[in-house]
């Protein structure tokens, strides 16, 4: 298309005010072409290339425009509240993603996401390992993984689907060395000494127990509803992230939980009734006395801040859950431990499972060797 005139009575050389238009394609809906305009006051020559920048514009903002041109950091930017708004991801995950992706955006956000080569992101992995990053600091060999990881579902999950790439360039990348320490779980004695200390007036100490006793992860444990436990028959209704539409599944407890969480919730009535609070099935295990929910990081700072008074120091968050798991894997099967942790990837469970009784054949072949 070309730029119309808007002072008609004016040659051309000597008009100043332009109409640009582009079109915007067949709509799928109406069946009729539509189209985008907006003026602009200049020379002919002027508004030329003001059409060319305007029809770059609206391709990029068509979603359905095939060979858009996007970079990798606005590729980014869009496929995250893409995988939201489809239901796929949940808002914590999305921040993670993004966090992930941000890393690698740094070396690599301003080159068009159809041209990305192997070679560039090699480069980045290097630059990221060796502290070029946000923090000033190396990142860990397991860490750019994740990043790796990340960039490349997006690509195959988006990027390629949509057009905006014809090929995925970290599939031939380099990765760096796993060189983060397996987490070890909770001795006997500490898990003992945890549960002892954990008490029913304590929100902080439900999500503890829940984590513990039940393997729930740090923002389930936060947003966990009493509409979703039953204390009867000792189920919890928990998401089952194997699933698209984030169903939820039953995940039977074991007694101590319930007896916990039976204490939890007679003494969270008890302190939301000082404050004319009515306790509802709406509220969650861990909300305070106003009602209000624990927020997950809130949990997590708090947890640093009290894990050695409670026998833990050094131990993370997620190592409870982790350390359920250890304790499943010594009586029960991979596939059941998968279903209890609602694990995506069976080879997690496997894992845990192999490494424990790993650990039980070497012990059985230490008493042999004693005799």
């Amino acid at each position: 298309m070309e730029p119309k005139q808007l002072e008609p009575g004016k040659p051309r050389g000597k008009c100043r005010k332009w109409l640009l238009r582009v079109s915007t394609g067949l709509n799928p809906r109406t069946g009729k072409y539509g189209e985008k305009t907006k003026t602009f006051s200049g020379t002919y020559r002027e508004a030329k290339a003001a059409l060319a920048e305007f029809e770059q514009e609206v391709e990029n903002q068509s979603s359905n425009a095939p060979g858009r041109k996007l970079t990798f950091e606005q590729l980014a930017e869009e496929y995250v509240p893409h995988r939201l708004n489809m239901k796929q991801i949940e808002e914590s995950t999305a921040n993670k993603i993004e966090g992930l992706l941000d890393a690698l955006s740094r070396h690599i956000g301003k080159m068009p996401a159809g041209k990305l080569e192997p070679y560039m992101i090699q480069n980045a992995v290097k630059a990221m390992l060796s502290g070029d990053s946000a923090s000033g600091k190396p990142l860990s060999g397991t860490y750019v993984n994740m990043v790796l990881q990340t960039a490349s579902t997006m690509y195959n999950l988006y990027a390629i689907p949509q057009g905006l790439a014809f090929r995925n360039p970290f599939e031939n990348v380099e990765r760096p060395r796993v060189d983060t320490e397996e987490r070890e779980p909770l001795t006997r004695e500490q898990q003992e000494n945890l549960i002892k200390a954990c008490t029913p007036t304590d929100r902080h100490h439900a999500a503890v127990m829940l984590a513990l006793l039940a393997g729930l992860r740090r923002s389930e444990c936060a947003k966990l509803q009493w509409k979703n436990v039953n204390l009867i028959d000792g189920i919890l209704m928990l998401p089952d992230t194997k699933a698209h539409n984030r169903k939820l599944t039953a995940i039977p407890v074991q007694e101590a939980l319930v007896v916990y969480l039976l204490a939890r919730k007679e003494e969270q009535a008890r302190q939301m009734k000082k404050y004319g609070v009515i306790q509802g099935d709406e509220h969650t295990v861990c909300a305070n006395e106003l009602g209000d929910p624990l927020d997950p990081k809130v949990l997590g700072r708090w947890w640093q801040r009290n894990r050695k008074k409670l026998g833990c120091e050094g131990v993370h968050f997620h190592d409870l859950r982790h350390t359920f798991a250890t304790e499943s894997a010594k009586i029960l099967p991979p596939k059941v431990i998968q279903q209890l942790l609602r694990q995506k990837d069976e080879r997690v469970s496997m894992r845990i499972y192999t490494h424990v009784n790993t650990d039980d054949l070497e012990e059985a072949v230490a008493k042999l060797n004693a005799k």
